[in-house]
């Protein structure tokens, strides 16, 4: 009996998935083009640098 429902879940989770997976794509066809090249991005996110970016002038010693 658990087996079916942890099957039953699986399967809807999958559906789920694939519902959205099929929305992001129908919305990624729909939108405008990317801007060129050479406009600016989007500003970073405030919060904790990635990992590996060190910051200038944060010497320890």
């Amino acid at each position: 009996m658990v087996r079916s429902f942890d099957l039953k879940a699986e399967a809807e989770m999958r559906l789920d998935s694939d519902r959205r997976a099929e929305e992001l794509a129908r919305k990624r066809r729909e939108s405008p083009p990317a801007a060129a090249d050479d406009a600016p991005g989007p500003a970073p996110a405030d919060g904790p640098p990635e990992a590996g970016v060190a910051d200038a002038g944060d010497d320890e010693g």
